[in-house]
């Protein structure tokens, strides 16, 4: 009897790893449109998924050694994290996906009954003599359910992603990737069985505008757009090889057609796009300049060319709309946007865009930063020793341009970078694992080190202090159970 008990639950196993079992239980999500928190985490009625690490992926064995502990993790956030303490990890992390989730490329939401993550690639191409190689660096973009069940690969890109968004048109929601050269979208749906329909756009791309994913808990987010995708290719004659320049491309995100709107002799680069308004760089003789068009109202072949407005003399990045909460909504006064690392105000004016920059101040100067995100006039930084809030409403006002931050958080080491989360009150960063208090511990645990960058979170409305930090390890380190 206990031998046949054996085979049988041997059988029973295989048949769970053929059918793709789930990994934990499942739960429901009553909310029926696309749910995206940023790109470190994503969170469903109250259960947060995210990468319970961060893992720089360059070969095989970086891999496997990251899907020990980058892997997709679930908690419970509705009630108080279970454990020892903000330094130590809540005792009910669950198991996803044990895929490399938190990496340079991490992007994942939820959508229905399922929720969407990439990867690092693991496919093998053929390099330039004709070997099987792997790019670690290229991306998969996979969807299961919300129990780990069903898991599918949709996609394996041909480069490294350059831009990636979901977006809602026509009652239909795409994701919109460009990889390397090339444009791609796949229809998605939030039904039992949603389609992943994968169409290439374009190839030879150069820079796209494609409008931010839509994020409820953010003032300055919007489904609003007309439904285009602006790209660009370079000019080419095979008969001319001294033809050179830029053309500006467009493709209705529910079709396939492109359209070739105009060319340029110069050098054009998408560099951002805020709901129906894209920014562009163009280079000629005279020198680098970024431009705005607002394509708001003029879907014309000429409209980027007559709608352009001065906005920067030289290259601007990383480009975020500024709205002022009004009585009747959310009203645009104006944007903000990087320059060789200094965050800049940009306010529209008749013919022209006027700037100038924001100094960020604690007890000193807030140096070196990134800014992680922008919820309507607030903008959100960090450095690799804290997390700050800022409201710049004085700088849309022209009042000044200083800008006391608030402490939301300090520790060692954050993650230098924009990988991050928000869900309109707290916002979800990696960070080494932090120092345990000698008070606490004995000194061997209390000098442990660790380079992994681990998911933490911090109240974005509480009080900072020094007694109280106002940060949580969310992630399951072994060494802090």
């Amino acid at each position: 009897m206990k031998k046949f008990t054996k085979i049988m639950c041997a059988v029973l196993c295989f048949g769970f790893l053929l059918t793709g079992c789930a990994t934990v239980k499942n739960i429901k999500n009553d909310y029926e449109e696309l749910i995206y928190n940023g790109n470190s985490a994503v969170m469903v009625d109250g259960n947060l998924y995210y990468g319970n690490s961060f893992a720089t992926v360059e070969s095989e064995s970086d891999y496997k050694e990251g899907r020990k502990v980058s892997y997709l993790a679930r908690l419970n956030l509705n009630n108080s994290i279970d454990s020892e303490g903000i330094d130590y990890s809540p005792e009910d992390v669950e198991t996803v996906s044990k895929e490399v989730v938190g990496h340079n490329h991490t992007f994942m939401f939820v959508l229905g009954k399922y929720v969407y993550y990439t990867t690092p690639n693991k496919q093998e191409f053929a390099n330039d003599e004709g070997e099987p190689t792997h790019y670690y660096n290229y991306s998969t973009l996979y969807r299961s359910k919300l129990n780990g069940d069903s898991k599918k690969k949709i996609l394996t890109t041909d480069g490294e992603v350059k831009n990636i968004e979901v977006l809602k048109y026509d009652g239909k929601y795409y994701v919109v990737i460009l990889a390397g050269q090339t444009l791609t979208k796949v229809c998605v749906g939030n039904s039992s069985k949603p389609q992943a329909k994968v169409e290439e756009i374009a190839t030879d791309v150069t820079s796209v505008a494609i409008p931010e994913t839509f994020q409820k808990d953010k003032a300055s987010s919007s489904l609003d757009w007309n439904g285009y995708v602006y790209y660009t290719t370079n000019k080419s004659d095979p008969d001319n090889a001294d033809v050179s320049g830029t053309i500006i491309n467009r493709v209705l995100v529910s079709k396939n057609d492109s359209e070739e709107l105009e060319g340029y002799t110069g050098s054009i680069s998408f560099v951002g796009r805020q709901e129906d308004v894209v920014f562009f760089t163009q280079s000629a003789s005279g020198g680098t300049f970024t431009y705005a068009a607002d394509l708001t109202d003029d879907n014309s072949q000429y409209a980027i060319r007559n709608n352009k407005k001065l906005f920067y003399e030289g290259t601007a990045g990383e480009i975020s709309e500024i709205k002022t909460q009004m009585s009747e909504g959310c009203e645009n006064s104006g944007y903000v946007f990087t320059v060789d690392s200094i965050l800049m105000y940009a306010k529209e004016k008749e013919s022209a865009y006027t700037t100038r920059n924001i100094s960020f101040m604690t007890s000193e100067a807030v140096t070196d930063y990134n800014v992680l995100t922008v919820d309507g006039r607030t903008v959100y930084l960090s450095t690799t020793s804290g997390v700050f809030r800022a409201d710049i409403s004085s700088v849309v006002a022209g009042i000044t341009s200083t800008v006391n931050c608030k402490i939301v958080t300090e520790m060692a080491e954050i993650y230098d970078g924009t990988i991050c989360s928000f869900d309109g009150e707290n916002i979800y960063f990696f960070a080494k694992l932090q120092s345990l208090s000698s008070e606490t511990t004995d000194t061997e645990d209390s000098e442990e080190t660790d380079d992994t960058y681990y998911l933490y979170r911090a109240n974005v409305n509480k009080e900072y202090s020094y007694e109280s930090k106002n940060y949580e390890l969310l992630s399951m380190v072994d060494s802090r159970k």
